[in-house]
């Protein structure tokens, strides 16, 4: 017997390495794939860096949130969660 998955019951986890970074424009277009497709999803997100795979700066202090477009929090809110800086896999 094959077993599908259930679309309805999935959830797109979105996570980056520490070692690597996204730029403003990566994160902006994460931000419209993920309201336009109306998917369930959870983003670890972190704050953007504009030098390719930088790394992750231990310790930072700005809240990556602030970077998202303003509403997008709000909009997708019933749709999906955005965690700061750091989940555990």
């Amino acid at each position: 017997m094959r077993r599908f998955m259930n679309p309805s019951k999935s959830v797109l986890y979105i996570c980056f390495a520490s070692g690597e970074t996204l730029s403003q424009e990566q994160v902006n277009e994460i931000v419209f794939g993920l309201e336009l497709s109306g998917h369930k999803f959870l983003w670890i997100v972190r704050v953007p860096n504009n030098i390719p795979s930088s790394g992750y700066v231990i310790g930072q202090k700005e809240d990556p949130i602030q970077y998202l477009p303003p509403g997008f929090v709000e909009r997708t809110k019933e749709q999906g969660l955005v965690v700061p800086s750091w989940a555990p896999h």
